[in-house]
């Protein structure tokens, strides 16, 4: 019989063993971990979201179409857009007219015939909105023509009920009832791994159809050094299957130049191969390498360029195939008889093989009838290559390919667009805000308070009253974190901060409001102090991406000492360095029987250590938790964590075996009394020292429940009762935190007495769409943060006192506006100066928006800046990306209305109106990206998703109407049909040149064209290191970089009136690479001052801000970019943008060539940041 293949060893020829570990690592993931919970809730994408506008349009061009040619008739079908059209290819007509047949809301693509073409399979995502196998009857195109979309809805066959995987490539096997697809599994990284599945055809629809059908038939490989139970993290997938001829073998994709590492990577040499062609024997389990994807070496074949989209001619004796050749992508055929290869036409567009395009690495194309010609798009085209049979019965070109011009009408239902204005003003412009996202819980040991910290100040509740008090720290100025109880004391422990000195333990008096430094500590940086009164114990830690690898990079791990409190001095320090411990640790300390317990809690584990005799204990491990925190007494844990966004309690004492806890509920390790005590979700779960109360936070709100009696309300409560928190939430009480602090900008104010301060003799570039594009003399007046005049200096008063500048003909532009920025220093747990945020400024950026950072990490680090605590932009973020691949941490299901709107909540809570946007990380049901369309409607969010990688699903992000793209859809060159759809969509378009996708990232041409090491203004901002590491780079052909036709066709979005925003993603460096950003923009065809517009007033109406920044208007924020003397036209700025004299921001002046130092009011001053560099002298 047909043997199913498992993982293939590592030589050229793999034959399935019986036994061994490569051969059983398959068979033991069964892949059913997720999704955690069944989508119950129904939904329809078709009628359950509203459509409310058209579009139609006649083209005669269209991109990536991918195309089935019919077997026995002289027709092919294509996708376009999403559905389905077939047209005659030997008719005289021109343009040949093709007609959708199958039409509507599903997106419908990758259709092939079935051996006698009565069938049709294809990809669709009808119904729930997941790409699933469907088919349906085919007679001819006339027929198919006059059926009309009702009735070919009504004839589609599903064929695969999948929820939470996906499919691309179908095929029909030649004989029997069988159909053959790519299953993709999106690990924890969102590129895809694909394996080769069959299923049994349905003749008609099926009531239930199982998520579970099928069976693996070609699997992923294992890199030589993994063990067989990390198949699942694997990324080499085998892609693009396709039944031989005879339906005796498969014939397959995989990429094997990362079959080493096990993980997809970037930056691939296409020129060199990627992409491998293999044929599965069906009978013998044997596998065969039958192109290469590699340079001549020895004992290797020589094949340069990899191998992409193989098709077999119908007659098995033809295999063609895609292949980069130079600066051209070139279609291949090579003979299964002679082995022999020929190339038959170098017009094709370049193939994706460098990118993990689910869509495949060139579109599908066809044998025609008798495998006369291959039919295969290109440049936007059809085109036919003619072929003959030569002298040795080998199949090469016969003359010149053609062109069968076609025309087709899309007529497609658009969703609204995802838009709101977001008026900030108020809130920027105010003395005084709030801190909505706390973090550092702790409890006392009688959960009657608790404290934690609240962006750089540490705070003590009373739970009865609801009292709050700062505790004491050195200085006003200086930023305290990592706050805990000591038990049977007034005093608390906490951390403090200083850029230079690293962290201080200070002991702080509640009642007295004194403070005392803690003596005994060795320089470094250290997190989580605890103390039971006699012993003290702490993290250090060594280096990271914010320090670097210079100062106190030793003795990572928990250390413990004596602790005199009479004194406030440590003594007697003991680095335990067999304990785990990072970023994320959380210590703890209590007496138990007279020993004193050290309570280690990790993420995913929970130790018990016993100081006087070490005596180490595993309370609980988890298996995706991302906190974990217990109380323990005897052989009975209480254990609280975080798993999946949401806060879980469960009793240990009625659990028999040790698991590795998760809360998928119903699972072997899913403890069965597990209860959720959070309804949106939560943060910062800690247990009081008595075990009697667990507290968690949630934005400015702090939750409790009594863990006994939400113990005894879910004792016989259901599974689904205790999965959703039904039973727990009764008894869960909340209570507002409302810890403010007063605003940089007041500070200014006090600094400055009220003073105005003006801009005179200004060259100004306002991007006021009412002002002229450039005037001279102008003059700005601000106040108070706020732009109150700007007009010429003969007719602008300026007020009495004000400060002014003479910029002496200088340029004054808006602030500029990064779209798309990603940085680190939110993920720290130290509230230290940012050398990322001083750069960011330094080059001009006023605003930035990261579609990617931490909901809690990236508010807190928002508010240290807001807080004058330290310089930076104004920070705007998405938080926590909202995940469709397996990351725990950020990993996404929304299968209801309701868990869209807890997925928003848990952004907009911790940031109020300064949270106003969400990012879709490739959540995979279509479903649940219009759930979150709808929630963030209600919630005035906008949706901005992560672009690059599906053509097919930004295409429906355009159809639904997402705010943006985040990164270019994956074809570089689009054409009409794509167009099109983008400009009627109301969305606005980020293409990230740098990080551009379909060829090397823009970046390295940026690095092997400009000599970056040494430029003098990015070593006073930038870790030498980044730098240092940009000294010998990667070298590569224009033809590598398809960031000229990413942003040619950004050039013709922005001519039919899409806003192209400007991003850079925090590609390093950062701040350089943003006007390197604005430079590729160009070099597709836009002008300077349209890119300057897009990356001023164009990006923040993208982000609802226009109202507030991008121009320099009267009532808007003082944010500007001032050029030196000379610099007087658009010309001259364009030439020289990141070498601006002044930047201001919220009216605070700083210069910044020479590193950022403030101007006004407070002028000279500089922010003392951390040594970073070895050469720094030591501060």
């Amino acid at each position: 019989g047909r043997q199913v293949l498992s993982v293939e060893s590592n030589e050229s020829v793999w034959i399935r063993r019986c036994s061994g570990h490569q051969g059983e690592a398959w068979q033991a993931w069964d892949g059913t971990d997720y999704p955690l919970r069944p989508a119950d809730e129904p939904w329809d994408i078709s009628t359950s979201y509203p459509y409310r506008r058209f579009l139609s349009k006649t083209v005669t061009e269209g991109t990536w179409l991918r195309i089935a040619t019919h077997p026995t008739r002289e027709e092919l079908v294509f996708d376009m857009l999403g559905d389905l059209y077939c047209m005659s290819t030997s008719t005289k007509e021109r343009p040949i007219q093709a007609h959708a047949f199958l039409s509507g809301i599903p997106f419908e693509k990758e259709a092939a015939f079935s051996h006698d073409g009565s069938r049709l399979v294809f990809i669709s995502d009808a119904g729930f909105g997941v790409d699933n196998v469907w088919t349906m009857p085919y007679t001819s195109c006339g027929e198919m023509a006059q059926m009309g979309p009702d009735k070919a809805r009504e004839s589609t066959v599903q064929q695969t009920n999948a929820t939470f995987r996906f499919f691309s490539s179908p095929a029909f096997h030649p004989t029997e009832p069988t159909i053959l697809a790519t299953k993709w599994f999106l690990t924890g990284r969102p590129n895809g791994a694909g394996e080769i599945w069959e299923f049994p055809l349905q003749e008609k629809p099926v009531q239930r159809l199982s998520e579970k059908a099928g069976r693996r038939v070609v699997g992923r490989k294992l890199p030589p050094a993994w063990s067989r139970d990390r198949y699942f993290e694997s990324q080499l997938g085998a892609e693009q299957g396709r039944y031989t001829a005879s339906g005796d073998g498969i014939i397959f994709t995989r990429n094997v130049n990362d079959e080493d590492a096990g993980k997809f990577s970037y930056n691939k040499d296409v020129h060199a191969g990627i992409n491998a062609v293999f044929l599965f024997n069906t009978t013998s389990g044997r596998i065969t390498e039958l192109v290469a994807a590699a340079a001549s070496a020895p004992n290797k074949p020589a094949s340069p360029g990899g191998a992409n989209m193989p098709r077999l001619s119908r007659d098995g004796r033809t295999l063609a195939f895609v292949r980069r050749v130079d600066d051209k992508s070139v279609l291949v055929l090579k003979d299964m008889v002679t082995g022999t290869v020929h190339y038959v036409w170098d017009g094709l567009t370049y193939d994706l093989s460098t990118i993990p395009a689910f869509m495949g690495a060139y579109p599908n194309y066809g044998w025609s009838v008798g495998d006369k010609s291959i039919i295969i798009w290109s440049q936007g085209k059809i085109w036919e290559v003619p072929l003959k049979l030569d002298s040795r019965g080998e199949r090469v070109a016969n003359g010149e390919p053609g062109a069968l011009p076609f025309q087709a009408t899309i007529q497609l239902s658009l969703g609204d667009t995802r838009y709101n204005a977001n008026n900030i003003l108020q809130t920027e412009l105010s003395s005084h805000r709030q801190v909505r996202s706390l973090r550092g819980l702790r409890s006392d040991h009688s959960g009657q308070r608790v404290v934690f910290e609240a962006a750089g100040d540490n705070v003590v509740m009373n739970i009865a009253s609801g009292e709050l008090q700062l505790l004491p720290k050195p200085s006003s100025s200086m930023s305290c974190y990592g706050p805990s109880f000591i038990p049977s004391e007034s005093f608390l422990l906490q951390a403090c901060w200083d850029d230079q000195n690293l962290t201080q333990f200070v002991l702080a008096d509640s009642v007295s409001q004194a403070w005392r430094p803690v003596h005994g500590i060795p320089r470094g940086r250290h997190l989580s102090p605890v103390s039971d009164g006699s012993f003290v114990a702490y993290v250090r830690t060594g280096k990271d991406y914010m320090f670097g690898d210079v100062e106190e990079t030793y003795g990572a791990g928990v250390w413990v000492g004596s602790l005199s409190l009479a004194s406030a001095t440590v003594s007697s320090l003991v680095h335990l360095d067999f304990l785990p411990a990072s970023q994320q640790t959380k210590l703890g300390l209590k007496n138990v029987d007279g020993e004193t317990i050290l309570l280690v809690e990790n993420p995913t584990s929970v130790i018990e250590y016993t100081i006087e005799t070490g005596r180490k204990r595993t309370l609980v491990t988890g298996k995706t938790s991302v906190e974990m925190t217990a109380s323990s007494k005897g052989s009975k844990t209480i254990l609280a964590f975080r798993d999946f966004q949401h806060i879980w309690l469960y009793d240990s004492s009625t659990t028999t075996s040790q698991l590795s806890v998760w809360s998928k509920p119903g699972d072997t390790n899913t403890p069965s009394n597990l209860i959720r005590l959070s309804e949106h979700g939560g943060h910062d779960v800690t247990i009081s020292g008595d075990g009697q109360s667990v507290f968690w936070l949630f934005g400015p709100q702090l939750y409790s429940a009594s863990i006994q009696q939400v113990l005894a309300s879910c004792r016989y409560s259901s599974l689904a009762s205790r999965d959703a928190g039904s039973c727990s939430r009764p008894r869960v009480v909340e209570r507002l935190v409302n810890v403010t602090f007063p605003t940089a900008l007041s500070q200014q104010i006090k600094a400055s007495g009220g003073q105005s301060f003006a801009i005179v003799n200004a060259t100004l570039v306002s991007m006021d769409s009412k002002a002229p594009q450039v005037y001279s003399n102008a003059t700005i007046v601000v106040e108070r943060g706020r732009i109150v005049r700007v007009g010429t200096g003969a007719e602008t008063a300026i007020p009495s006192g004000a400060e002014v500048l003479d910029v002496e003909g200088g340029a004054v532009l808006p602030g500029f506006v990064d779209m798309h920025g990603h940085w680190g220093g939110f993920l720290t747990p130290y509230p230290l100066l940012s050398w990322e945020m001083e750069t960011f400024l330094g080059y001009g950026v006023t605003t930035i928006h990261n579609p990617a950072s931490k909901n809690v990490g990236g508010m807190v680090e928002r508010n240290l800046i807001e807080k004058g605590r330290m310089y930076g932009p104004r920070v705007f973020h998405t938080g926590d990306v909202l995940y469709g691949s397996t990351q725990p941490p950020v990993y996404t299901e929304i299968n209801s209305q309701l868990d869209a709107k807890s997925a928003l909540l848990r952004i907009k809570v911790e940031g109020g109106d300064e949270s106003f946007s969400v990012k879709n990380y490739q959540l995979v049901a279509r479903s649940a990206r219009q759930r979150l369309l709808l929630a963030a409607d209600d919630l005035n969010m906008l949706v901005v998703p992560e672009g690059g990688w599906s053509l097919d699903w930004d295409l429906t992000y355009f159809i639904d109407g997402y705010t943006t793209l985040e990164h270019p859809v994956p074809v570089p060159e689009l054409y009409d049909d794509v167009l099109s759809l983008i400009a009627a969509s109301g969305s606005s378009y980020t293409p990230l040149a740098v990080m551009n996708y379909g060829g090397i990232f823009g970046q390295h041409w940026i690095h092997q064209t400009v000599e970056i090491p040494t430029d003098p203004k990015l070593r006073r901002y930038l870790k030498h290191d980044i730098l240092e590491s940009l000294t010998e780079v990667k070298q590569a052909p224009k033809s590598s970089y398809q960031f000229f036709n990413t942003t040619k066709s950004t050039a013709q979005l922005a001519a039919r009136g899409v806003r192209t925003n400007v991003g850079a993603h925090g590609e390093q460096p950062i701040g350089f690479l943003y006007h390197s950003e604005m430079l590729m923009m160009s070099l597709g065809g836009q002008s300077p001052y349209a890119v300057l517009n897009h990356a001023t007033i164009g990006s923040a109406t993208s982000l609802g801000l226009n109202g507030s920044v991008g121009s320099v208007e009267v009532g808007k924020l003082a944010d500007m970019v001032i050029y030196p003397p000379g610099t007087d036209t658009i010309e001259k700025v364009w030439n020289s943008s990141m070498h601006m004299k002044y930047v201001m921001r919220g009216g605070t002046l700083f210069a910044v060539e020479d590193g950022l130092a403030e101007m006004w009011p407070r002028r000279g001053r500089q922010q003392q940041r951390a040594r970073l560099n070895p050469e720094d002298e030591a501060m």
